[in-house]
């Protein structure tokens, strides 16, 4: 009888240290995918940072311009005017 329960804890054992393995590398998995979303997320926060920057300047730019068109419609009008 005595081997017969040596037997079972010997299983039992083995269970247990299978079932740490898997833990160990389920958690390991876990935080693996967690620095990679992070990596991710903080690579998108630059790109979105630089996506922001370039729209802004773009505006900018895209004022510039319209002061400018409008400056030009002004002086060709009062040229326009100047010839009639």
């Amino acid at each position: 009888m005595s081997a017969a329960n040596h037997s079972r804890w010997q299983m039992s054992r083995q269970v247990n240290v299978s079932m740490v393995v898997q833990v160990a590398l389920l958690a390991s998995l876990i935080v693996g995918n967690w620095v990679d979303g992070q990596r991710r997320m903080d690579r998108l926060s630059y790109d979105m940072t630089r996506v922001i920057d370039q729209v802004r300047q773009i505006g900018e730019r895209m004022d510039s311009v319209n002061e400018r068109t409008i400056s030009h419609e002004y002086r060709l009008r009062a040229v326009e005017e100047k010839g009639r």
